[in-house]
């Protein structure tokens, strides 16, 4: 146990709010704590109350005195690991170790976290007996494993749910979690250099696992503590640039080579339909085409394809095969198999499989799929149930996805619209008035692939209503921009003739605006303030013959410092169009 001494001096440091002292100056002053306590680093780490802080000392450390606390810990790594307090540090100290290049012990420079990675890794081996798939199966050590296999790639340590959600448990640094599989892909192969020897011991690790006896191997996929780990490790090795171990790994786990092909078809399926198994197979596609093409295969035999899109845990497994996949001809082959089967398609045009439809539709949108997306986008446009989907407020998850999956499905061309015209117009209206991201997009989508029902929408509006629409949206999101004010911007792309016409409507109502609409006046106020005069000139230049005589009447409408004699010569047809066109 650590001496109460030294609790209360850091329960005292760290209690202290001097709004004085500047940020660099704390973190002198916690790197000089943190020299003070070296010596009761793992002690103080195994408290109740000493863990939670050691965590928040560490936060307001420099980089170089975090490596330093955690070499303090690897002598009793094994210890710590297992500890249900101290492995929690152990995490936070991986997280904020950082990606700072430094020299290593061989004069070889090395990524700050890969370096604290590898020596806490081969610490806890040392410890184990090299017994991986029991540090991977404890309940503690596996969230320090995981922590240590994204610090060997020198990628940043992903956030994990811990418990009840105690906050001091989230132990991403820097938003692990808005980062995109893209970016992380892009931060390891920038990074490779420096930690080269971290994922030489990824790959070693694979090699080992893969030795492993095959039941053994997918009893842990199926394990809550060893599949997660499983599924970090290959998360991992998918994001580096050779991943050849990886796919070793999972041709083993899932028997690939095994000649009674209904075997694999079976493992696939007993891992989709599981919760802790959906987890590994979910990383398991994303390693590489050739193993996605392969489970592809493996989900058509035996007419199962309906039973994955009705699970409520093995959809999930379709949605991230779907988005992983960059291959024209694996999207082709999931895609009609969903498509062609009568079942599954009737349980995919569900409120609870919007997630489903989205992932399909979007990546058809993305590599121009000619086979699936014109077709899932007729069906998702003819269900009878399509407003339900799109503007369900129950569950915030399907709005979007719902959304989300309208806006990939409108911008396929060759659509026919006409039976679901009045359903995209309520669509449209609820859509205007909300202002997340996926409802912005949905509109912006609504006004360039289906001007008809949109344009109608809105010409049909009366002013009270269209008022009334504009408060609504005001009072909905006091804090944002007002959503419906961005029809009515320069850049938007409604009908000029409608958007004039509506303005007319508005100007009216002008002091009503500003009185209960403050944030959508602000936004239109250069538009409200154009004269109906303009407006009408404006009109009159888009359909007149002579661009110059209305020229005095243009002039005569704008401020008397600011007249320019103009003169337009006769020019050819497509000059005159484009002076018409800048009076405009």
């Amino acid at each position: 146990k650590p001496r109460e001494d030294t609790l209360s001096y850091l329960r005292e440091y760290l209690n202290s709010d001097d709004i004085s002292i500047s940020e660099l100056a704390r973190s002198e002053a916690s790197a000089n704590v943190s020299e003070e306590i070296r010596d009761e680093v793992a002690s103080i780490a195994s408290h109740k109350e000493g863990s939670d802080l050691l965590e928040r000392l560490a936060r307001q450390c420099p980089k170089k005195n975090v490596e330093m606390l955690l070499r303090r810990c690897e002598g009793y790594a094994s210890f710590l690991a297992r500890h249900r307090h101290s492995s929690h540090v152990l995490q936070s100290l991986l997280a904020l170790a950082g990606d700072e290049i430094g020299d290593g012990e061989d004069e070889i420079s090395l990524h700050r976290g890969c370096r604290c990675g590898i020596r806490l890794w081969r610490a806890l081996l040392v410890a184990e007996s090299d017994d991986v798939l029991g540090i991977i199966s404890d309940w503690n050590s596996t969230h320090v494993a995981r922590a240590i296999f994204w610090t060997m790639a020198g990628l940043p340590v992903a956030p994990e749910s811990r418990g009840r959600r105690n906050e001091r448990h989230a132990h991403s640094i820097d938003d692990a979690r808005a980062l995109t599989e893209s970016q992380l892909k892009e931060k390891a192969t920038s990074f490779a250099k420096y930690t080269q020897q971290g994922c030489q011991l990824l790959n070693s690790l694979t090699i080992q696992l893969s030795h492993t006896p095959i039941a053994q191997l997918q009893r842990s996929c199926l394990d809550p503590s060893a599949g997660p780990a499983l599924a970090v490790l290959l998360r991992v090795l998918a994001l580096l640039p050779d991943a050849h171990d990886a796919t070793r790994l999972v041709e083993t786990v899932l028997e690939l080579d095994n000649t009674d092909t209904d075997r694999a078809a079976d493992i696939v399926y007993g891992l989709a339909h599981d919760e802790r198994g959906s987890i590994v197979l979910e990383a398991v596609v994303k390693v590489s085409e050739d193993i996605r093409f392969a489970i592809v295969q493996k989900m058509k035999t035996q007419n199962r394809i309906s039973a994955y899109v009705a699970g409520n845990v093995s959809n999930y497994v379709l949605q991230t095969l779907l988005r992983a996949t960059e291959s024209l001809h694996t999207l082709d082959e999931l895609g009609l198999a969903i498509l062609n089967d009568q079942t599954a398609q009737t349980r995919l045009l569900t409120s609870d499989r919007s997630g489903l439809v989205c992932a399909l539709a979007e990546t058809a949108l993305h590599l121009n799929s000619s086979n699936c997306g014109p077709r899932i986008a007729s069906l998702y446009l003819a269900c009878p149930n399509l407003e339900t989907i799109v503007l369900r407020q129950a569950k915030p998850k399907v709005h979007e996805y719902g959304a989300r999956a309208l806006s990939a499905c409108l911008c396929f061309d060759g659509l026919n619209i006409t039976g679901c015209e009045e359903v995209l117009q309520r669509i449209f209206l609820q859509a205007l008035t909300d202002a997340a991201p996926w409802s912005r997009k949905l509109v912006d989508v609504l006004l360039e692939h289906a001007p008809t029902p949109t344009t109608s929408a809105l010409k049909n509006l009366e002013s009270e209503t269209l008022i009334d629409l504009i408060i609504s949206a005001e009072t909905k999101h006091r804090a944002a921009p007002n959503p419906v004010a961005r029809i009515f911007l320069p850049e938007s792309r409604l009908n000029p003739k409608v958007q004039r016409n509506l303005l007319k409507t508005l100007r009216s109502h002008t002091e009503v605006l500003k009185a209960r609409a403050s944030a959508f006046f602000r936004m239109t106020r250069m538009s409200l303030k154009s004269s109906s005069k303009t407006d009408k000139l404006i009109s009159k230049v888009a359909t007149a013959n002579s661009a110059a005589a209305l020229l005095p009447d243009i002039l005569k409408s704008g401020d008397d410092n600011k007249k320019k004699r103009m003169e337009i010569p006769a020019e050819d047809e497509k000059k005159r169009k484009k002076k018409i066109k800048q009076i405009k």
